[in-house]
């Protein structure tokens, strides 16, 4: 099993991140056509790597081992090997940092995108609006 840490805070985080790339992308768009709009959304940069140091560290050593992490989504592999590529950038210059300094560094840099499917990102998107309408 997994461990995701303090999942619901980091979601909390990940969505405001993913809200604000989208209403960013809305108000740029002259006419909006969804399946576009999160196409733009999802490879939009994003705050930072949405996934927990610790997580990130396990998963960095793996591919340290020569792991090509076979089992997991296209997405999810495609970020931890941009992961680990910037830790192993960062290890050049700082050789004795542990792989989990390294991780944390890292994960907390500014991400080239969001590293999610246009449709989770419309699920997590609806969920949000339809949270906000509740409350008023």
């Amino acid at each position: 099993m997994k461990h995701h840490g303090n999942k619901s805070n980091h979601e909390h985080h990940r969505n405001a991140d993913l809200m604000r790339v989208y209403r960013n992308e809305v108000s740029k768009a002259g006419s909006v056509y969804l399946p576009d709009l999160l196409e733009r959304v999802v490879n939009s940069p994003s705050a930072r790597f949405w996934v927990s140091p610790e997580r990130a560290a396990i998963v960095i050593a793996r591919i340290m081992r020569g792991d090509t992490l076979p089992e997991m989504r296209p997405l999810r592999r495609e970020m931890f090997f941009e992961i680990y590529r910037l830790a192993m950038e960062l290890q050049h210059h700082q050789p004795d940092m542990p792989v989990s300094h390294l991780a944390e560094i890292v994960v907390h840099m500014p991400a080239p995108k969001f590293y999610m499917t246009p449709g989770s990102a419309k699920v997590i998107i609806h969920k949000i609006k339809k949270q906000k309408k509740k409350k008023g």
